[in-house]
Formats: C-alpha cells, structure tokens, sequence
C-alpha cells in the first residue's frame, strides 16, 4: 500500500510538471511574434505532445487510485498507432488506455499520433510504443513504464526540450533509453525486466521523467507514465 501510494504521487507530480511544460510551451508559442511559421509549427507541435503526455498520465493516476489497478495490468493496444498488442491482465475499459476504431473497444482517452508537423518520416507506421525501461534518478532502480514517440524531427524536438528546461545540448548526445528495453506489450503477469537506462549516457537525462532525444536519424520523445 505504501509503495502504491508513492507511485501515485509520483505520477501527480510528474502531472503537475507535464502541465507547467505544457503551459510554458503554448504561451511562448501564442507570444511569439516575429519567428518564422516554422518555428510557430514546431512550438505547437511540442505543446500538442507535451499535451498527449499529460492526458496519458492524469487518466492513469485516475483510474490507479479508484481502480487499484496493477502496474502490469494496463492495455496500450490501438489499432491503427500504437505497436503494443492486447494484455489479457486487462479485463475492462477501465485498464484499456485507448478507444479503438475497428472493433468500438472503449478506452480511457482516444489515441493521438506524433503531430503531422512534428514527423520527421511521414511513412512511419504505428510510432507510438511503451516501454519498461529505466532513468537515472527518476523512481527507483526498478524499470518505469514508459511511452515513447518516435519519428519526431529535431526543431519539435529542441522546444520540446526547451519548454521542460532541460539543457538543449542534449539534442545532440544519444542515449541508451532506446537500447535494451522490453516492450510493455501482450499478456503481463508481472511487470517486464529490462536492462535500458537513460542518462547514462545523455547525462542531460539524468532525473528527467519526460524528455527528448536523438535515435537513428530521427528523434523520440519519451515521457514517464509510473515511475517504479
């Protein structure tokens, strides 16, 4: 009970500081006469992000307190966008993240894909993942469960960083969060192990629950739903 209730101010105050990025991106976006459409497109696009993150969380820390629901218990399975497969674990809509379009499976929010001006790659399919993997400094030794967007180009990328206060020299280190990590995905009886752990080498990372970083040739944005 004590670690459930840790978990669940955990997910308040990463909520709460999701909502101040988010908020700090919007009104440098409305504020910022002048710039280019390019860079408008790009604050915009970071706010839309940091906006699905605080969404994600605040429907989870919801349905954790009055669901009592496990950490391996949550469904990320959309059809058309997210990779994650179904988790038999979950039983009812108040365990599915997300509504689906081909079948009427009801869920807690309707899934929302990397912006269109954010893409980097718009042929990408299904760029929405979740992930137990592990942060420095953020929750415990223990794997966190995280989301993760890929294919987002590097000027949503630099705001994104931007609007959460993190050092923009971190969007050009790479980092081992996307190595060696287990996909949250299919039927869990117990929260998946993994050996991936951001900030240790993109040290900009090191007690960042949300944040953005370089992979391959694109970008993802990464934020964490509970820290462990």
């Amino acid at each position: 009970m004590i670690k459930q209730r840790g978990n669940i101010l955990f997910l308040i105050l990463l909520a709460v500081a999701l909502f101040a990025a988010l908020t700090y991106a919007v009104v440098s976006s409305s504020s910022g006469g002048g710039k280019n459409s390019g860079d408008e497109n790009a604050k915009l696009a970071a706010a839309e992000l940091l906006q699905i993150a605080t969404e994600m969380k605040s429907s989870m820390i919801r349905s954790r307190v009055v669901n009592n629901i496990p950490d391996y218990g949550w469904d990320f399975f959309h059809d058309t966008d997210s990779s994650s497969s179904a988790n038999a674990t979950c039983t009812n809509n108040k365990c599915r993240m997300f509504k689906n379009t081909t079948n009427d499976q009801q869920g807690l929010i309707s899934i929302r894909n990397v912006p269109e001006s954010a893409k980097f790659d718009k042929t990408i399919t299904k760029p929405v993942r979740f992930h137990s993997q592990n942060t420095v400094n953020v929750g415990t030794d223990e794997p966190d469960l995280v989301a993760v967007f890929r294919n987002v180009n590097r000027d949503t990328c630099v705001e994104i960083l931007d609007a959460l206060g993190i050092d923009p020299a971190a969007i050009d280190v790479a980092d081992n969060i996307i190595t060696g990590y287990t996909s949250y995905s299919g039927n869990l009886t117990s929260f998946p192990t993994s050996s991936a752990v951001g900030g240790d080498e993109n040290t900009f990372l090191v007690g960042q629950p949300t944040g953005c970083v370089p992979y391959q040739t694109s970008y993802i944005f990464y934020t964490t739903l509970i820290g462990r």
